[in-house]
């Protein structure tokens, strides 16, 4: 097929001359033009999606308040639950040293005391530092061994005055260990937190990474 063009200069005639179509173009001016693909439904993901998309991740990237919450206190619960044990053991072996002395040796209420807190005290810092708040590395003698007889100390007066003032009113065995838990409790909740802080800064600097 061939398509007539007009070719010609100012003030001449002008000619027409048959130019074949495939000079013109490749394309059917005739045609119908071929219709636009049509997108894959399965394959379009919609904005609204993608920004559903990225919240999702980001929300996940960010542990929520709740779980924050929960860690902290489970990890505060297991720290209370681990010390109740250790001071439970504690008081099991500080009333059989306190009855053996008691009994078998004719101690008074005030010796037998001291006798049972002194040896008591060996076990009850181990537990407390390398199982209730798990402390690493080389004990310090001043930032723990120290302080921790010193409170031991406290707890010891107390626990002693009430047994000897036990054995003064009542002369039973059974009232000197009634007045020693006594004196003991009357320092224990401030022990925890006493130990709380002295055992959780002696961690910290365990952890420490040295500079260089």
């Amino acid at each position: 097929m061939a398509v007539g063009i007009c070719q010609g200069r100012p003030g001449s005639r002008a000619r027409r001359r048959a130019v074949p179509l495939a000079a013109v173009g490749s394309r059917d001016p005739y045609a119908t033009p071929a219709p636009d693909p049509v997108p894959d439904p399965a394959s379009a993901t919609p904005s609204g999606a993608v920004l559903s998309t990225t919240s999702q991740e980001s929300s996940e990237s960010k542990p929520s308040l709740g779980a924050a919450l929960s860690a902290k206190l489970g990890t505060e619960t297991g720290l209370a639950v681990r010390y109740l044990a250790t001071s439970g053991l504690n008081v099991v072996n500080h009333q059989v040293l306190l009855q053996m002395a008691i009994r078998w040796w004719g101690w008074s209420g005030g010796a037998a005391n001291v006798f049972a807190a002194m040896v008591a005290v060996i076990p009850a810092y181990l537990l407390s530092r390398y199982w209730v708040w798990q402390v690493q590395g080389r004990p310090s003698l001043r930032d723990e061994v120290i302080p921790f007889w010193i409170i031991a100390a406290i707890g010891l007066i107390a626990s002693t005055t009430m047994a000897e003032l036990a054995d003064r009113i009542f002369g039973s065995a059974v009232m000197i260990s009634v007045g020693s838990l006594i004196g003991y409790l009357l320092v224990w909740v401030a022990k925890f937190f006493v130990l709380n802080l002295l055992f959780k800064r002696s961690a910290d600097r365990h952890t420490e990474v040295p500079a260089g």
